[in-house]
């Protein structure tokens, strides 16, 4: 039983068909940039008067677009002073993510940036140790500044809402980090 080639006809147009309706990768959904950073931090707590100036970080970001970015970042401050009764030391450790609009004027790239995520406390006096989390808002900005094709020096300032914490409900974070663009 031999059918003639007319009968398969219909599956030439199926076949363009179901090539031009496959799913395919759009450009919005592709990365476009790709990024790692790190450096020094400096925090500031103005309610109880206390600074950390021992402080450090670390952070990735991936850009959906142009101008918008999804921002990971881990931090840690320290301080701790000898006392009468002796040593005190205080560690606070940040895990955040987020989003980071920026836009280039100039020779830098200006941004401006938002980040939810965990605050870890921990605070030792008299041999004794306590701990708290909390989440907290951070907002902030800065500038990046290029040093050559793939590295640059970001500074930034945030301010951190902690709305669950009465004792602090609110710090000033000030960054100086060296940043890598994978692209």
């Amino acid at each position: 039983m031999t059918r003639s080639i007319g009968a398969y006809r219909w599956l030439l147009p199926l076949a363009l068909l179901l090539n031009v309706c496959e799913p395919r990768a759009s450009e919005a959904q592709a990365l476009t940039s790709l990024e790692v950073s790190g450096g020094y931090v400096y925090l500031r707590d103005p309610v109880n008067d206390v600074n950390f100036s021992a402080g450090w970080m670390a952070g990735a970001a991936a850009g959906v677009n142009r101008w918008l970015a999804g921002v990971f970042e881990v931090a840690g401050s320290h301080r701790s002073a000898d006392t009468i009764v002796g040593d005190i030391a205080f560690d606070i450790r940040r895990y955040m993510a987020g989003v980071r609009a920026s836009a280039r004027v100039g020779p830098a790239t200006e941004f401006a940036r938002v980040l939810v995520g965990a605050l870890h406390g921990t605070g030792t006096i008299l041999g004794e140790t306590d701990s708290t989390t909390n989440i907290a808002v951070q907002l902030g900005g800065g500038f990046d500044v290029p040093l050559s094709r793939a590295l640059a020096f970001r500074g930034q300032a945030d301010v951190r809402v902690i709305p669950s914490s009465p004792k602090v409900p609110h710090e000033f974070f000030f960054g100086a980090s060296l940043v890598y663009r994978f692209f």
